[in-house]
């Protein structure tokens, strides 16, 4: 059984919910069964905060980060794929964190390996890169792009803009 006010009660050294959980109280304050209650005796001080290495964990999946590299976005620790998850930098091709140098077109993020043409699935290049042509949000080089039917080219096109014009652009 909760205590009064339990639903808002958060431990004092990491600021983790307590919410259903057996916590204990020293001068007032919550802390869970695992945690010291005095913050001398935590050891761990990552994002403004003391936490028990075993609370100091990605905010998406609570995997502790065990002394590896951990990602921070807006005061919260983040796991290297949800922090990218979070921020936007998942891979359009592989939907994975990206891996290696990031790509930015059309709209998406793209692994360098995975930034190729949708067509024949050729690699584009940094010269290739510079003029890969667009269908469908995807690229595709010239020769696989050229070898499209011209009215799925232009009803695409089409489909595309009409979007823009009536579809709520996000914020």
């Amino acid at each position: 059984m909760l205590e009064p006010g339990a639903e808002s009660v958060l431990n004092e050294n990491c600021g983790r919910s307590l919410v259903g959980t057996n916590f204990v109280r020293k001068d007032d304050k919550p802390y869970c069964k695992l945690c010291p209650t005095d913050k001398e005796q935590a050891k761990q001080k990552k994002l403004g905060r003391v936490y028990h290495p075993e609370h100091f964990v990605c905010t998406k999946c609570d995997k502790p980060f065990n002394g590896t590299q951990y990602f921070e976005d807006e005061g919260k620790p983040y796991c290297e794929l949800h922090y990218k998850e979070v921020t936007g930098a998942l891979c359009q091709f592989c939907r994975k964190a990206v891996k290696g140098k990031m790509i930015s077109a059309l709209g998406s993020k793209w692994c360098e390996a995975h930034f190729m043409c949708m067509g024949c699935f050729a690699p584009l290049n940094d010269f290739e890169r510079s003029k890969f042509m667009d269908f469908d949000t995807k690229p595709f080089c010239r020769r696989c792009y050229d070898k499209l039917p011209s009215d799925t080219k232009r009803n695409t096109k089409k489909y595309a803009e009409s979007e823009k014009k009536y579809l709520p652009t996000p914020a």
